[in-house]
């Protein structure tokens, strides 16, 4: 059974006499043992509900009749996580500094979630039952953390002395007709090379229910006193694994029509290549992985930016563009040309160190409140601040749970503009200056 949350109010739930607090024992007739069985079989636009309120010992049937599509208005209780019990040797959260918020060091290793939210889980866990359900439910697709399909190579990644063989897994769910989207973290000297090569042969010998694969390279913080020995991706090493993924694409191109193997946008950054078109990403099937994202960010703001002389009339304004080590050059040399083109204003940027986590990390969606706060501290001021919206979370909390508010205080009477990318941040200013402008 699954406890309500939440009813909105005038929603079909409502209507039917669904509270918070009530308990869902079976829909239609069906069992709900879980969120996943309560979506599955609310699905219907007649529902026929068991339910038990709090106190009463007997449940008692509840009639929903909604119009196809409309929401039910209902949120359930999801219960607790699939917690990971691998010992993954390149594993971030293994990784973090103590004291940070709870919710980082969650390790997710719950099919429920990969299939709902995009999750990666390794597969180990997964017992019969759970495989039976994932195929009769057709809970696809599911996102799998392979790695190496080479058996020895993957134990000695997962750090795991259970079954570490992933492709008869694998193969059963395509066999039971379950897309799968893969991902391999790069370790150099480990599942690099000739493992890699037969990584992506394997996976993609399994047929047009494997949809994509990813990869990328590993992410390494100063917290590794205690762990394996490992080395980070490469100027040079990340041209390697290009060559080969490339390779691969063009051959999967010419035989199933897609490229099936895609790199993560770190490996274009670190090793100066042209990055590819928006049609090589194929829709874009692995953005959540970082796969795409510098593509689709660099088309986004050609498209706002094409045909327009300027598109802000205050010249005097001083917006700064606040974003990780990684990112920051590609912005010099690619972006700040265009935007200084065709947008009023004076533009300049911060690259922040990470010292929170390591100046190894230079990712912008692992920046630190306190390091942004402290990188702005040693520059000239801007009225406008542009910072990742990858940066907080939906609380807006930075990793080191700095409130974004809190940032705000510190950099007032400046106005601070979170945004998915630049073509969004300069969506975002023109709305703005527009809002504020005389008769608006």
């Amino acid at each position: 059974m699954v406890r309500v949350k939440r009813v909105e109010n005038d929603s079909p739930a409502n209507s039917a006499g669904l509270c918070p607090g009530d308990r869902i024992l079976s829909i239609n007739g069906q069992a709900v043992k879980d969120f996943i069985d309560f979506h599955f079989f609310s699905a219907e636009s007649s529902l026929k509900i068991e339910v038990r309120s709090k106190g009463e010992s007997e449940p008692r049937i509840l009639y929903l009749e909604r119009e196809a599509g409309e929401p039910l208005g209902i949120g359930v209780d999801e219960g607790s996580v699939r917690r990971c019990r691998n010992k993954c040797i390149f594993c971030f959260v293994d990784q973090l500094p103590p004291g940070l918020r709870q919710s980082l060091y969650v390790k997710d290793e719950d099919y429920r979630y990969s299939f709902l939210r995009g999750n990666f889980i390794t597969g180990i866990s997964l017992r019969n039952g759970d495989l039976d359900r994932i195929i009769g439910m057709g809970l696809g697709p599911l996102y799998i953390s392979v790695h190496a399909t080479d058996p020895e190579v993957r134990r000695r990644m997962l750090g795991w002395c259970g079954q570490a063989e992933v492709m008869p897994l694998l193969e059963r769910l395509v066999r039971g007709g379950v897309g799968l989207h893969f991902q391999v973290v790069l370790c150099p000297g480990i599942n690099d090379g000739p493992v890699l090569e037969k990584t992506i042969s394997d996976l993609e010998g399994l047929g047009t229910r494997a949809l994509s694969m990813a990869v990328v390279p590993v992410g390494l913080s100063r917290y590794r006193r205690d762990l394996a020995r490992l080395e980070p991706v490469t100027p040079a090493k990340a041209r390697v694994v290009l060559k080969l993924i490339h390779a691969c694409q063009r051959d999967f191109l010419s035989r199933r029509g897609g490229r099936f193997v895609f790199a993560a946008d770190e490996f274009y950054l670190l090793s100066g290549a042209r990055i590819p078109s928006a049609l090589a990403y194929e829709g874009y099937p692995q953005l959540e992985n970082g796969v795409g994202l510098l593509r689709r960010s660099m088309d986004a703001l050609e498209k706002i930016l094409r045909g327009r002389s300027k598109l802000f009339s205050r010249l005097d304004s001083r917006y700064m563009i606040v974003t990780g080590q990684l990112y920051a050059s590609f912005i010099r040399k690619r972006l700040f040309p265009r935007i200084r083109a065709r947008v009023a204003g004076k533009f300049t940027l911060t690259a922040v160190r990470n010292y929170l986590l390591g100046e190894t990390v230079t990712v912008a969606g692992l920046l630190a409140g306190r390091d942004i706060l402290k990188a702005l501290r040693r520059v000239q001021p801007a009225d406008i601040y542009l910072l990742p919206a990858s940066a907080i979370n939906s609380d807006s909390l930075f990793i080191d749970d700095l409130h974004l508010d809190q940032l705000r205080a510190e950099l007032a009477p400046a106005v601070i503009i979170t945004a998915e990318d630049l073509a969004d941040a300069l969506a975002l200013i023109a709305e703005r200056e527009k809002s504020s402008s005389p008769g608006a």
